[in-house]
């Protein structure tokens, strides 16, 4: 679901914790998506939660998408894969906590 009814719903209500995925992650650039509704609808989502943890794959890293999502100091912790190079697991680490799934 996507506009402006769905993010009216979510305005009415409250997550402890909320899985974003991400199309692209820059450190400097923050989380970002191909269009405009979903990245409009992220922000509400994130709004909406107590905690935001961020999910992606390794690909997703130093990468760039159309639409701004949120800066990664919105996110407490990073969830991806064993492929995230030493050199980006140290560049990300510094703004928030990196897990590491098997």
């Amino acid at each position: 679901m996507y506009g402006s009814l769905t993010e009216n719903i979510l305005k009415s209500i409250h997550v402890d914790l909320f899985f974003l995925g991400a199309n692209a992650i820059h450190s400097s650039f923050g989380i970002t998506t191909p269009t405009i509704d979903k990245s409009s609808l992220k922000r509400e989502m994130i709004r909406t939660a107590t905690e935001t943890i961020l999910v992606a794959d390794s690909t997703k890293f130093n990468q760039k998408a159309f639409s701004k999502v949120c800066d990664l100091e919105d996110v407490s912790t990073i969830i991806t894969d064993q492929q995230l190079s030493e050199e980006l697991m140290e560049k990300y680490s510094e703004l928030a906590e990196i897990i590491i799934a098997e």
